[in-house]
């Protein structure tokens, strides 16, 4: 078996997002662009804390109304996984050190490793 190197340009009839060739690109300013995408540990700590908040009230809301009635309890049960399927997108952003400042990267670090944690 042979294996060789095939150019990306011969591949294009094989690319899986075809329709990125319909889309147009928005242009935006360099400086824009590093206001948008700066990295802020204070931003970065509210919204992970925001977020187990929300993960935390839909789960104790959950375990209230089962303890009242168990069918009640199943459409926040999905309420409560709705939530927790966004442990995959900030452990994304935590694996690319994108959450917090770069002093840090060393708490984006341990915080990766227990979403990690929950969720695997």
């Amino acid at each position: 078996m042979k294996l060789e190197f095939t150019a990306r340009s011969q591949l294009a009839d094989y690319e899986w997002a075809l329709y990125q060739k319909y889309v147009k690109r928005v242009e935006v300013d360099k400086e824009d662009l590093q206001t948008l995408s700066e990295r802020s540990t204070l931003n970065g700590l509210l919204r992970v804390g925001l977020f187990i908040g929300f993960l935390a009230v839909s789960a104790w809301v959950t375990l209230a109304v089962g303890r009242y009635n168990l069918w009640l309890a199943v459409p926040l049960l999905y309420v409560y996984y709705f939530f927790y399927g966004f442990w995959v997108a900030i452990g994304h952003e935590l694996q690319h050190k994108m959450v917090f400042a770069k002093s840090f990267d060393w708490f984006s670090e341990i915080l990766f490793f227990i979403v990690q944690l929950f969720m695997w």
